[in-house]
């Protein structure tokens, strides 16, 4: 313990300090718009304002418009629920295209846009104990799933470089 102590000494002689301040950069609060689109139950969102790291609350915002699409149709306007939650009795389908369009007073409007994909049947669960060796020699297990499947459709969604989104 004695050849650590003239270590330990330096160190805390030449530690930091000072404190040092953190001042927050200040930002436009712009409108965000979040959503929870699965199949088979209500469509909710909610809107908000972008604010601060380590706000420990986002500001809802309860005057917005907020509207659905589906497949590119008008489908209704969602109600306004408390703290910028917004619901609609409308229920979630799969393989339809929804958008959410969020319309607050004083800023652009924000669009969001999903898909719910159709569910396929799982056929079967394998657990395999030993499913290869890595570099060291240990083994490892896996899990094989087998699904319902249609090789003749192409069922895929892809993100291109100008962030819209393509369903096939």
């Amino acid at each position: 313990m004695k050849r650590f102590t003239p270590i330990i000494i330096v160190f805390l002689l030449l530690s930091c300090r000072d404190i040092l301040e953190n001042t927050p950069v200040s930002f436009e609060s712009l409108p965000v718009l979040n959503s929870l689109i699965e199949a088979g139950k209500p469509v909710f969102a909610h809107a908000s304002l972008t604010s601060a790291m380590g706000a420990s609350k986002l500001t809802g915002l309860n005057d917005a418009i907020v509207e659905l699409f589906v497949d590119d149709e008008f489908e209704e306007l969602l109600k306004p629920a408390e703290g910028g939650w917004f619901v609609s009795p409308f229920v979630a389908q799969p393989g339809k295209l929804y958008s959410l369009r969020l319309q607050v007073p004083g800023y652009e409007m924000v669009t969001a846009r999903s898909s719910v994909p159709q569910s396929f049947a799982l056929l079967d669960i394998q657990h395999i104990a030993i499913a290869g060796k890595e570099e060291h020699g240990e083994t490892y297990p896996a899990v094989y799933f087998t699904f319902e499947n249609s090789p003749e459709d192409e069922l895929f969604n892809y993100w291109s470089d100008d962030l819209e989104s393509s369903d096939q």
